[in-house]
């Protein structure tokens, strides 16, 4: 079975500005200003947020989520899969397979087995090393059989699978794509075959499992091709094979299977039940073939599309199909009785645009569809409410209390009511505007920034709006954003080319705003948050935090400077999240006043964040996407930390339990325990004993706790190489532990 998926087949699907999912929900969507001649955003960089493996076994799947982890799901109610489990970090190509109470999960740094005899609570027991990338896994009895993308070929012996070990292995081609095992015989997709007594070729090769002294090899040629197929599976005495086409053999001679099919179907991947065939057929979606009578297979059921597949497991009539533009995993069910597909659990759609709002995301469809999605159900999210609008040109969106505003290019303004989520309505106010760059809403007054400035109007009344007044300000042009709290609204707008300025009036009388306090920027403002009195202003050379609002005035109070500037900004209590064109920020704003840098993950231009208490979503122009834990300190995409699922003991001292893993690169996960609550101190230090960055600075509760650093210092800059300390404190206590980074 083909278990992981080549990004490249994908890059070419997303169409600029709208992401196609199915599974897991991504989407798409804009910071406030967008008035794109002060943006100078550069073209999107496709580097998806992806589904790299699937798998299932005894009722349960196993989905690997780049960069999300990989998770366990009870199929109890295929038509609501059920997450019970986070098992591990997330990557890309992650050859990930499941079976005799085993996970088997290829990364970067080994091929990992779990014990999932309970998926709740999986617990790692060996690390099988691995030099070079993983392209397939597959099992032989109790044994793994892993193929390399270098062509080389291993089994390991999983009889204790806590001391697992290489006991055949071999390279048999220059490159290796995908495997299936029948009996002592493996079949290799691959292209550079060579044999004894016959010339190269690409395609499929047969492998006989020798003594553990003799090297594995090709033995026989199965099928000799212009390319290697992307899927090979066994079932009984066939072997099957899907690429430019299926191709079905008997398995009389092992060595030399016979060619008895062979049909113009297309597939990235197949798996078999009973004489079911599915494919997994790209953007044809899932198909279904009846293989009955081997030599003639049928198809069976008539495309099943939702998204662009390219992988599929099935077991005792239980589907997972996954893959397309962004990454899914969806659940199928086969109906016997009807020829045809019942795709259930979670299937995708389009978004063009997504707010948050407490633990909800509110998402547009590129169709009009508005979508109410519960964010504590990541990465399964499932729609709990859904609102057609019809709207065919959305400019943008943002919450507004219990309220969605959604501008359109000539459409007007679309505001639905959230006061009951799981049945929102809408009303639409026609505004006769070319653009408005931002919106807000203060009572039953609208206020757009636009073109002339900021237009403050009456919607209480949706079907009749009327113009109250207008905010403006001399000498200047354009209003491109805008944030409002309370009776108090700070207004960004354009003095020149490159002069800007920012405006705060008083809207406690609607007729009548009074401009209190205006000052000079000398950087564009891409982002606009007001809380608590606070203006922050992201911009190209990094964050600016203004005061003084409570006195209706505005002074300039703190600058961060950040590499790369900042973009998109959202705040959810003590934390902050920023993103730029590579990395996504995180602020530890215990002290509103002063913000603090407490690391960036690594991401490929992402411009766009919504906060949530059950993880941060950022999302990209290109379709990239990543969730931001709230527990993870460090805040790293790739390795958030769950909830236990047990209650642990309460530790007797405090000190660093362990580093993991050590030797790193690029992350280490630091565990400590405390065993009296309080403020707690953890920092990495380089061997001159210079603070490299600070992972937490804030109380804590006794117990266990876990931390992640990138490698990267406090102003998001990847470190070199090199030995550095970590050291905790919590009071009058101390602990330290070296770690290594290697580069």
């Amino acid at each position: 079975m083909l278990a992981t998926i080549r990004s490249f087949f994908f890059r070419c699907l997303v169409l600029p500005g709208v992401l196609s999912v199915a599974g897991v929900w991504s989407v798409y969507a804009q910071p406030c200003l967008t008035y794109d001649d002060y943006l100078n955003l550069h073209p999107a960089k496709k580097n998806y947020y992806e589904l790299t493996g699937i798998s299932y076994a005894d009722g349960f799947a196993y989905a690997t989520y780049y960069p999300t982890g990989t998770f366990a799901y009870s199929l109890q109610d295929p038509r609501r899969p059920t997450q019970v489990s986070r098992i591990a970090p997330g990557t890309r190509h992650a050859a990930t397979l499941a079976g005799n109470g085993m996970l088997c999960l290829a990364r970067a740094d080994g091929i990992r087995v779990y014990d999932v005899s309970d998926p709740s609570a999986a617990v790692l027991l060996s690390i099988l090393p691995a030099e070079e990338r993983v392209a397939d896994l597959a099992w032989a009895g109790r044994h793994l059989i892993a193929l390399w993308e270098d062509g080389h070929l291993r089994k390991a012996n999983l009889g204790d699978p806590a001391t697992p070990y290489w006991s055949h292995e071999g390279r048999v081609a220059e490159v290796g794509v995908c495997l299936a095992v029948a009996g002592s015989t493996i079949y290799v997709g691959g292209n550079g075959f060579v044999m004894v007594g016959e010339s190269s070729w690409d395609g499929i090769a047969a492998v006989r499992i020798g003594a553990p002294e003799l090297p594995l090899e090709p033995a026989g040629v199965v099928a000799s091709a212009d390319r290697a197929p992307c899927a090979l599976e066994t079932a009984g005495s066939f072997l099957w094979s899907i690429g430019n086409g299926l191709q079905g053999y008997v398995l009389a001679d092992p060595l030399r299977p016979t060619l008895i099919a062979s049909e113009p179907f297309f597939g990235l991947d197949l798996s078999i039940d009973s004489d079911r065939l599915y494919l997994a057929s790209g953007n044809a979606g899932l198909r279904v073939l009846d293989i009955s009578n081997p030599a003639h297979p049928v198809e069976h059921a008539s495309p099943a599309g939702g998204g662009s597949f390219s992988m599929v497991e099935v077991e005792n009539g239980q589907c997972m199909v996954g893959g397309g533009n962004a990454g899914m995993f969806s659940m199928a069910g086969w109906d016997t009785e009807s020829p045809s597909l019942l795709l259930e659990g979670v299937i995708g759609t389009s978004y063009l645009f997504a707010v948050a709002s407490g633990n909800q995301i509110w998402a547009l469809t590129a169709g009009g569809r508005f979508d109410v999605l519960e964010m504590d159900q990541w990465p399964l999210l499932e729609p709990i409410a859904s609102l057609n609008l019809n709207c065919e040109s959305p400019f943008m969106m943002k919450a507004s209390g219990d309220r969605c505003l959604i501008s359109t290019r000539g459409e007007g303004i679309f505001i639905v009511d959230m006061n009951d989520s799981t049945a929102p309505t809408c009303s639409r106010a026609q505004i006769e505007c070319l653009r408005v760059n931002d919106v807000d809403l203060y009572g039953d007054i609208l206020l757009m920034a636009g073109n002339s400035g900021t237009v403050l109007m009456d919607v209480s009344d949706m079907d009749h709006p009327g113009a109250v007044s207008l905010i403006v300000s001399p000498n200047t042009g354009p209003a491109l954003s805008l944030a409002v709290q309370g009776n108090r609204v700070v207004v960004f707008q354009v003095r020149s080319f490159n002069e800007w300025t920012l405006l705060l009036v008083d809207i406690s009388d609607p007729a009548s705003p009074v401009n209190l306090d205006e000052v000079s920027r000398a950087t564009v403002a891409l982002d606009l948050v007001f809380r608590d009195g606070l203006v922050y202003v992201t911009s190209p050379v990094g964050l600016d935090v203004y005061d003084g609002i409570v006195d209706d005035q505005i002074h300039l109070h703190k600058t961060i400077s950040i590499e790369g500037g900042a973009k998109a900004l959202a705040l959810l209590g003590d934390r902050g999240y920023m993103v730029n064109d590579d990395r996504a920020i995180i602020l530890g704003i215990d002290n509103p006043l002063w913000p603090v840098v407490l690391g960036a993950v690594p991401v490929s231009y992402h411009r766009s964040i919504a906060a949530t208490p059950y993880g941060t979503l950022v999302v990209g122009v290109g379709g990239e996407m990543c969730v931001l834990y709230p527990e993870c300190e460090t805040v790293l995409a790739t390795d958030p930390v769950m909830p236990p699922t047990q209650p642990t003991a309460i530790p007797t001292c405090t000190t660093i339990n362990s580093a993991y893993t050590n030797p790193f690169n690029p992350s280490v996960k630091i565990d400590m325990s405390l065993a009296e609550p309080g403020h707690v101190q953890v920092s990495v230090h380089d061997l001159l004993g210079r603070v490299v960055c600070v992972l937490a600075d804030r109380a804590y509760t006794n117990g266990s706790h876990s931390l992640v650093w990138n490698g990267c210092d406090s102003a998001g800059r990847g470190c070199p190489s090199g030995t550095y300390l970590v050291r905790l404190v919590s009071g009058d206590l101390s602990d330290s532990r070296k770690i290594l980074l290697t580069r």
